[in-house]
């Protein structure tokens, strides 16, 4: 038994060792960092007033009627676009995402609650979700094709804050079986790039001066952007919101800088038991759980290609009764969760790679919306075969299977899910792992697992993640440098 523990303390060693990079609790302070439009923020904004709306002075008799809304994506009637209503109808299989969309994957959980506590909870996510395919669409206006009335809305920074630019975002969410839609947005007004910075900080200390004594003198005790820094003008960096009579949406993308701290406000560190120690006790040796704190996903986010976005979404509906907004807001039934979607890797690029026989290795990490896990990766691009392990540690909760399965053009798919080494004997797993390889030169897998846990021929668990990994180094084979 101290054997085997003390192997096993010694692997995980080895896995952690090969992290990236080395949490926060929600909090309602977020609603002020995310504009709901212009520079209103979420936590002022109402639907219920026209906010900085009421600024524009109605046109005299005979003059043209301007909506300013309409040169920024916002529609031609009203300051929201009106949310549909969450509909499940069969869809096709074919062109869920369509061409230039991001593709990727989702899981989610559905709720009935307030309209703040949907988005913000200190109490943290709930455990149940479900896993789902997901498409959006992102569509930045450049500053310069704004009309010249209209670019005062948009931020232009300030202290501790970069500029960032408007345009829409929507995006929907299919069951991961493509047979039924779970929730849409409908098009919503969004901000790209941007991102919060610490301000540098300053104070003095005495110094000893020669021919002068001791003096207080200034110094910078930390830089700009030194502590945090969300400062990322690509496209995987927004934040868009809707609102209408019939509830809203919202979706996110996290910043990749390597400073960043917006995944980790939203996706906490999770403490994982990494393996044991023997300590004596007063009945003689016990075993002594070795605690970590871990964020191997939020660290694979910031290391991911910039054509990889993760993020958070929510859609509402006010499901309360009367014939007010306002009587119908106190009940809202909708979804919110977490997803992972990208540009796909373009089939030119996948063709070389196998002609090439590369087999790359990747790392990275999960998240289910409670626990982070590492995963580990490698891809057989000129046999068309992948294999991974998923590893959450080595409490009760942990789920640590293997997979392997095969590529398909841009995706990877398995139903062989096996047990790991870092399981109690007697434990099999069970389930399917889906994912896309995405940007340059296949720089970056995202997908879901969707696995059950199984000990003594009983379901003990049932875990859907999202699952981020991005490459190390490809294997250069005899193939590609002449050697036979």
């Amino acid at each position: 038994m101290k054997n085997t523990k003390t192997l096993i303390a010694a692997a995980i060693s080895a896995i952690l060792s090969a992290s990236l990079a080395q949490a926060a609790t929600f909090n309602e302070d977020d609603w002020k960092r995310t504009r709901s439009y212009a520079n209103v923020t979420v936590a002022d904004d109402s639907v219920d007033q026209w906010g900085p709306w009421s600024a524009f002075v109605e046109p005299a008799a005979g003059g043209p009627t301007i909506n300013p809304l309409a040169f920024i994506g916002g529609g031609n009637s009203a300051p929201y676009r009106t949310l549909p209503e969450v509909q499940s109808p069969t869809l096709s299989n074919d062109n869920f995402c369509g061409t230039g969309n991001w593709c990727g994957y989702a899981i989610y959980s559905s709720n009935s609650d307030s309209p703040k506590r949907a988005l913000v909870s200190e109490e943290g996510p709930s455990s149940n979700y479900a896993a789902g395919e997901f498409a959006m669409t992102l569509t930045p206006t450049p500053r310069e094709e704004l009309p010249a009335f209209a670019k005062f809305m948009f931020d232009e920074g300030g202290e501790g804050y970069a500029p960032d630019y408007p345009g829409t975002a929507s995006w929907k969410l299919r069951t991961l079986d493509g047979t039924t839609e779970v929730a849409s947005s409908g098009p919503l007004n969004a901000y790209f790039g941007g991102g919060s910075y610490n301000l540098a900080e300053y104070g003095q200390r005495l110094v000893w001066i020669p021919g002068r004594g001791f003096r207080w003198v200034p110094y910078q005790i930390v830089g700009e952007g030194q502590r945090y820094d969300n400062r990322d003008d690509g496209l995987h960096h927004f934040d868009a919101w809707g609102s209408g009579e019939n509830g809203y949406a919202f979706a996110s993308g996290f910043s990749h800088n390597r400073k960043a701290d917006e995944a980790s406000s939203y996706i906490p560190d999770t403490s994982m038991v990494v393996g044991y120690i023997p300590v004596p006790t007063r009945h003689g040796w016990d075993w002594y759980p070795i605690v970590k704190k871990v964020s191997p996903f939020t660290d694979a986010i910031r290391y991911s290609d910039e054509n990889v976005a993760v993020g958070r979404i929510a859609a509402y509906t006010y499901g309360g009764g009367g014939e007010s907004e306002m009587e119908r807001r106190p009940m809202m039934n909708g979804i919110e969760g977490y997803y992972v979607a990208g540009l796909e890797t373009s089939q030119e690029q996948l063709s070389a790679l196998r002609a090439n026989n590369i087999t790359a290795s990747y790392l990275g990490g999960s998240y289910d919306g409670n626990r982070q896990g590492y995963v580990a990766m490698q891809v057989k691009f000129g046999d068309a075969t992948w294999n991974g392990s998923w590893y959450g540690g080595h409490d009760a909760q942990a789920m640590n299977f293997n997979a392997s399965g095969t590529i398909s053009g841009s995706k990877i798919s398995s139903n062989n899910i096996s047990a790991s080494q870092f399981n109690q004997s007697g434990t099999s797993y069970q389930g399917s792992v889906n994912g896309r390889i995405y940007g340059s030169d296949a720089a970056s897998i995202g997908g879901v697992s969707s696995v059950q846990k199984v000990v003594s021929e009983q379901v003990v668990q049932t875990q859907n993640a999202l699952f981020l990994v991005n490459k190390v180094a490809p294997v250069v084979t005899p193939s590609q440098t002449g050697n036979k």
